[in-house]
């Protein structure tokens, strides 16, 4: 009898510790392969399939071009469904609004997109790397009456740990337009853009994170030579709740030829503006 009982502690020891050695391989594989932060690598809960984002920009400076003088709120509605955990789809509405006061606003639709975003890419050198892809619908007024078929955009988003919470990115925006030009005037329609920005993000917490970036944004557009912007901003993030994000500071886009005639300098007055960003995940 007794060594009935022993064979069968002995058996039961094995099997435990061979279960442990595969959970901890399993939780090894995950966090190698998956780009998310160690605390949240813990048993999958099912999430939702479909999303909504409703989101707020709201600026206001001297550099605030679409009614001089006026705040501006740019704002979107995107409705987004997860096709597995790395890959989804969405569509999105955005709309502008220039106010002085509550008497005199202008409220101006913009272009309808759609959307296809791809994260997860694990890079050499502990590089992490996602895309989103865009095809606007010239929904817009404007667009349709510039004779715009329809506007590529692709965000290639990279970043890579440096030191203790901080981090460096890189983004890679080009910007096509494709246009009829029957009846248009063929010189003044913009061809291609491209935004070049780096970074370096720091997370203060798990809610607060810093960041500031300096980037060139430049513009094709026919019968021109090519125009550059240098572009900067310094952001706060907030993160209050699961379903909210805040994100604040000041921006610049400035003709680079003034940069290089009057001196490299940041956010001058008649350059920069003031925001805030609300968003909202439901």
């Amino acid at each position: 009898m007794n060594k009935v009982l022993t064979l069968a502690l002995v058996a039961f020891v094995a099997t435990a510790s061979q279960a442990a050695v595969e959970d901890t391989n399993q939780a090894t594989t995950a966090i190698q392969t998956e780009t998310v932060q160690v605390e949240q690598v813990a048993p999958k809960q099912e999430t939702k399939k479909v999303g909504v984002v409703l989101e707020t920009e709201n600026y206001k400076g001297q550099a605030t071009n679409q009614y001089k003088g006026d705040a501006v709120a740019d704002e979107k509605l995107e409705v987004k469904y997860k096709l597995t955990d790395r890959d989804s789809v969405s569509v999105a509405q955005e709309w502008s609004r220039s106010y002085e006061s509550k008497e005199h606003t202008h409220t101006k639709l913009m272009d309808t997109s759609l959307r296809y975003t791809r994260s997860g890419y694990k890079l050499p050198s502990e590089v992490s790397y996602a895309a989103q892809g865009r095809v606007y619908i010239p929904t817009a007024t404007s667009s349709q009456d510039a004779g715009q078929i329809t506007q590529l955009r692709l965000y290639n988003m990279f970043s890579m740990p440096v030191a203790k919470n901080l981090e460096a990115t890189l983004l890679v925006n080009p910007r096509l337009f494709v246009y009829d030009n029957s009846g248009v005037d063929e010189a003044k329609s913009k061809r291609f853009r491209i935004l070049n920005s780096a970074g370096l993000k720091y997370a203060v917490t798990e809610k607060v994170a810093l960041e500031q970036t300096i980037g060139i944004y430049s513009k094709w557009v026919n019968g021109t030579d090519r125009a550059d912007n240098l572009d900067a901003s310094t952001s706060v993030y907030y993160t209050p709740v699961s379903w909210l994000d805040l994100n604040a500071g000041i921006r610049q886009s400035d003709d680079a030829s003034n940069t290089r005639v009057s001196g490299a300098g940041l956010y001058k007055s008649k350059q920069s503006e003031y925001y805030l960003i609300a968003s909202f995940n439901m």
